[in-house]
């Protein structure tokens, strides 16, 4: 921490505490920014300890070399990159179906000018999928996916989530391409929502745009 400038906080560890265990934790962490200086066998910043050595005193052209090739400079605690991840990981839940999460950064600043985070998080319950079905007005391609709904990744009782929906338009895009349909794209299929039911039910239907 030698470089790390007064009144400011190397950033040595982020935490993730979730209370359902349906979310990878991984997933969340892959969210958060900025990553902190590296380790080797998870223990040495070698790179933030080359900085150190070569980074400060008298300026000399091998020195910058060296500390600029090898080195890496001290990862700082920042309070709007912390938001910025409280957000990041806010829309990351969103977009697997848990509509109200509860997202708190916890800091600890140390006497050697160092800072671990923690962001505690509660996901609350999901949105799920109370019904599905198509509403594509072409009677072949109708035909083509009813006969395939086996294989549909959208089912009732599943979390309403946005990368899954993303993932069964790809699967259909390249369904449909596979039998003939050569310049089909998964930009044609679109979803209608209806969550009126209430108690986090949503009615689901896919539809094709008109081409």
């Amino acid at each position: 921490v030698r470089l790390v400038p007064e009144n400011q906080y190397l950033l040595t560890s982020y935490r993730v505490k979730c209370d359902n265990n349906k979310i990878e934790k991984e997933e969340l962490k892959n969210r958060i920014r900025p990553l902190t200086n590296r380790k080797i066998l998870g223990v040495f910043r070698f790179h933030l300890f080359v900085y150190n050595l070569f980074g400060g005193g008298k300026e000399r052209k091998f020195k910058r070399k060296i500390s600029e090739v090898v080195g890496e400079a001290p990862v700082l605690y920042n309070e709007a990159e912390m938001k910025k991840n409280v957000n990041q990981l806010n829309n990351f839940l969103i977009k697997k179906a848990y509509y109200y999460p509860e997202i708190q950064e916890i800091t600890k600043f140390k006497k050697n000018k160092k800072a671990k985070v923690t962001f505690l998080i509660k996901t609350g319950e999901p949105y799920v999928i109370d019904k599905f079905d198509y509403n594509i007005l072409d009677p072949v391609i109708s035909e083509f996916l009813k006969a395939d709904s086996l294989n549909c990744l959208l089912k009732k009782g599943k979390p309403f989530d946005s990368e899954i929906m993303e993932s069964e338009r790809q699967r259909i895009a390249k369904l449909l391409r596979n039998l003939g349909y050569y310049y089909f794209s998964e930009n044609l299929i679109y979803y209608s929502a209806d969550t009126s039911a209430g108690n986090r039910k949503v009615n689901l239907e896919l539809l094709l745009k008109d081409t």
